[in-house]
């Protein structure tokens, strides 16, 4: 509100000094001039926005900024170029993202949105609404019917008669085993970011033995997911310390061996033979030894390593 105040009485000082011919030399044709000769001597006066540090008290706060610093340009004009805490698509005209505002564009929202009694709704320069233009007692902290996430609650803003707008719990995301998520500024919803959580750079099998899933993060969310990677034709997912794909009889097996068990090569699981194709059999993984277990060939179990074979004599 302050600096649209202070920018009426710049314009109303600058008109009376013109028409009343206190301005000489063309002041008043030229912005520039309208400060010589006291533009930068660390003055305020009241046809500057500025002059060196002074800033009429304002802040990039006041412009509708998160932060930063303002600068004051030669001709003592506030400089806003280094406030910061909007969005990069700011200023373009559209509403995009979290933006509230755009220039002119306010979504259908007005004062009355706010819960005050009228008034015109103005967009600062980080996109952000200003209301100081806004008429009434009122001090709502949200625009009616608009969302919010809090700890994964979904709130909405609601009127209170003879009060203003103010913010009630609607859902328990957590209730349904999601979370809360933003999409677009005054709109949320409840969204399931992990179908299944796991540690980043784990792999395993698909049931079908058809893929390799690594654990990846799982772009802006919280958690990681399982992104499967085909194996492809002639190849099957092998379930070891080392998960990885392999040739479909790279561990062949005879017809005498079916259904007979066996330890893997690095004892990280017990295996059995079984028939892949008409052609083709292999040791495929039975049991995953867990934690420091490894498959002992002698008892043909997952035990704790280090453990004596006369322990089963």
């Amino acid at each position: 509100m302050f600096h649209r105040l202070f920018h009426f009485l710049r314009l109303a000082c600058s008109l009376l000094l013109c028409t009343g011919g206190l301005l000489a030399g063309g002041a008043c044709s030229d912005s520039h001039r309208e400060v010589e000769g006291t533009c930068g001597n660390g003055m305020l006066e009241l046809t500057e926005e500025c002059d060196q540090d002074r800033f009429w008290g304002q802040s990039c706060e006041g412009y509708g900024f998160h932060g930063g610093f303002l600068s004051c340009s030669a001709f003592c004009t506030v400089d806003i170029s280094t406030c910061h805490g909007y969005l990069p698509t700011c200023g373009n005209g559209q509403v995009e993202d979290l933006e509230q505002c755009d220039t002119t564009e306010l979504s259908g929202v007005t004062c009355e949105s706010w819960g005050f009694d009228g008034g015109i709704l103005g967009c600062t320069a980080a996109c952000t609404f200003d209301t100081s233009a806004c008429t009434g007692t009122c001090t709502s902290s949200c625009i009616l019917n608009a969302r919010r996430c809090v700890n994964d609650w979904i709130e909405s803003c609601v009127a209170q008669p003879g009060a203003c707008n103010t913010w009630s719990p609607e859902q328990d995301c957590r209730a349904l085993g999601q979370s809360c998520v933003p999409l677009t500024f005054g709109t949320v919803q409840c969204e399931t970011l992990c179908s299944d959580a796991c540690t980043l750079g784990d792999k395993k099998c698909s049931e079908d033995g058809g893929s390799l899933l690594v654990c990846e993060a799982a772009g802006s969310s919280d958690c990681n997911l399982w992104v499967p990677q085909a194996c492809g034709e002639g190849r099957i997912c092998v379930a070891a310390r080392e998960t990885a794909c392999q040739d479909l009889c790279a561990d062949p097996c005879t017809a005498a061996q079916e259904g007979h068990a066996r330890c893997s090569q690095d004892g990280s699981s017990l295996e059995e033979c079984r028939t892949v194709t008409e052609d083709c059999r292999r040791w495929i993984q039975n049991v995953q030894c867990s934690g420091e277990s490894v498959c002992l060939p002698w008892s043909l179990t997952c035990e704790p390593a280090g453990t004596p074979a006369d322990s089963w004599e």
